[in-house]
């Protein structure tokens, strides 16, 4: 072992127990106040040159370290609860379509459309891209982009209520046009 790793381990063993008090009652749980203390750890070890040697200072230095990497871990936790939320929500758009609800009438409806055109219906609406955006991705001019959009969104809204006059057993049947613009 070399003076640095003594160094260490006799400040772990030194400061250990007040650092984890102070991380207890920060954090939600002892495993929570363990893994930031850990952190600390790593933290001292990478920067063991920067630690104050007189004792009561190097504790301070420990506690400030411990204050911002709980201000991390908390951030960071923060973050991973937002990012749950994106997925959960995400998963539930995801879900399989309840057979009473007209997802197959759309997904439908867009397999009828031109790829290109069924492209930019995706980029502007799944993707949540602006028309300009949508346009840039496909290499085409805005203007040809919204038209394209117009007459494919025309489409869709034709079709979608040809099945609704089906469904409402009306004998007319709304053909939707089926010229493709590429």
């Amino acid at each position: 072992m070399n003076s640095d790793e003594r160094r260490l381990e006799q400040l772990a063993e030194t400061h250990a127990p007040r650092i984890l008090a102070y991380l207890a009652r920060r954090t939600d749980s002892s495993a929570d106040a363990a893994d930031v203390f850990q952190t600390v750890l790593e933290t001292t070890w990478r920067r063991l040159r920067d630690v104050p040697t007189d004792d009561q200072a190097a504790l301070a230095w420990m506690l400030g370290t411990a204050r911002r990497c709980h201000a991390n871990n908390r951030r960071g936790y923060a973050r991973r609860l937002q990012a749950t939320d994106r997925l959960r929500f995400s998963i539930r758009v995801l879900d399989p379509p309840d057979p009473s609800n007209s997802f197959d009438d759309v997904s439908q409806a867009l397999k009828d459309l031109s790829e290109a055109d069924r492209e930019l219906i995706t980029l502007v609406y799944w993707e949540d891209l602006t028309v300009e955006q949508a346009a840039k991705v496909l290499g085409i001019s805005p203007v040809a982009a919204r038209k394209r959009l117009e007459r494919a969104r025309t489409r869709v809204r034709l079709h979608l209520e040809a099945v609704r006059a089906d469904t409402a057993g009306q004998s007319r049947r709304v053909r939707p046009r089926t010229t493709h613009m590429t």
